[in-house]
Formats: structure tokens, C-alpha cells, sequence
């Protein structure tokens, strides 16, 4: 039942916005409160690697299409919002799992966004929203160097007087601390939108 609207186009860079917004409440934290500096990569982009950079847009929908269309509705109409965001939050983790991620990283990252990448679909009715806020992370990370391997970054993170048990640890504890900050954000909005739905 998925179509192409007029305004599709407006609520994916709606998406893209809300999804840097995120991404920014999670790595600002890191820069203010910790020795993680960030410079420009000194080694340009070429424009192969730079066009590379869309094919995050067929991955990202192709994911939404799969956990947060059909399936989605399906579950919403026959069990209500909050166990189909609890239930596709699991499922969407799981499938990280078996592509390869820890259960920690899965359930840490995409089990949490999940909830986020729900609420827009919810919200809106579609999944153009959460298609741009689900592109927007997943182009900020490899920008940022914070996924090696495939894309090109265009920034690279270091810590400042190199990295010790200490630096690390606290970086790991602030990251943690915004992704716990985000679950917050996604749960309150999964309650408030269920209780706003049933008094309705």
C-alpha cells in the first residue's frame, strides 16, 4: 500500500533534518565532555566515493519497507502501538544480529532507533520520515569516521593526548549515557502518542 505522495518528497528531508538533530544530541556530548577531537580528513573524496554515499538511501528504505510498512501496520491494527514498537525494535535488532553485529551493538543502536524510526511511521502515516531520519544517521556515522571499511570519511575522530583506559572508558560511558538518551525520547513518545490515542 506503499505510494508516492506530493509531499513525500518534503517528509524525507523533514527526516533528514530531525535525524541530524538526533545525531547531533548524541555526538556533541562526546566532543564537549571528553578528549575526542575532530579534523577534516586531509585525503580528499573523490567523486565516485562521494556518489557511493547514496546507496545509504536503498539501504535505509529497503529496511523501512521490511520493519516499518507492512509489517507494521499489520502488527499495530492487531496488538496496539506499543507492543509493535517492542516487538519490530527486537526483530530490527535480531536482524543486525544475524548480519553480523554484537547483541550489545544491536540492541544499543538499531533496537533503540527502532523506537524513533516507529514513532515517525506512526506520526506520519509513512515511512518517508523515518526513511530520511534512518539516511540521515546512517550517512552521519561513516562521515564522521565512525564506520570503516566501505565510505569514505570526510572527518576523522582522535583523542586529544592519545588513547588511554581512562579516555576510552569515558567515551564509551558519555556514548552510552546519549543512546540511553534517545531510548528515553523513544519510549516517552511511544507512551505519550498511546495515551493520547486511547483517550482519543
Amino acid at each position: 500500500g506503499l505510494v508516492w505522495e506530493r509531499k513525500t518528497g518534503m517528509r524525507f528531508l523533514y527526516g533528514l533534518v530531525i535525524g541530524a538533530l538526533l545525531f547531533a544530541l548524541i555526538i556533541i556530548p562526546l566532543f564537549a565532555f571528553s578528549n575526542l577531537t575532530i579534523e577534516w580528513n586531509p585525503k580528499p573524496i573523490t567523486v565516485l566515493e562521494a556518489l557511493f554515499y547514496l546507496s545509504i538511501i536503498p539501504l535505509a528504505l529497503m529496511e523501512e519497507v521490511a520493519f516499518r510498512s507492512y509489517p507494521f501496520v499489520k502488527l499495530n491494527r492487531a496488538l496496539g502501538f506499543l507492543p509493535t514498537q517492542l516487538i519490530v525494535s527486537v526483530m530490527f535488532a535480531m536482524y543486525h544480529v544475524f548480519g553480523g553485529w554484537s547483541f550489545t551493538s544491536a540492541f544499543m543502536g538499531p533496537a533503540i532507533w527502532s523506537l524513533i524510526f516507529g514513532l515517525a511511521t506512526y506520526k506520519s502515516g509513512g515511512i518517508a520520515i523515518a526513511t530520511g531520519i534512518h539516511v540521515a544517521l546512517n550517512v552521519a556515522q561513516p562521515m564522521l569516521g565512525m564506520r570503516t571499511g566501505t565510505y569514505h570519511p570526510l572527518w576523522i575522530l582522535s583523542i586529544k593526548g592519545g588513547e588511554t583506559e581512562a579516555s576510552l572508558a569515558r567515551i564509551d560511558m558519555l556514548g552510552t549515557v546519549s543512546q540511553m538518551i534517545v531510548l528515553i525520547i523513544g519510549v516517552g513518545l511511544t507512551l505519550y502518542y498511546l495515551r493520547k490515542g486511547n483517550s482519543q
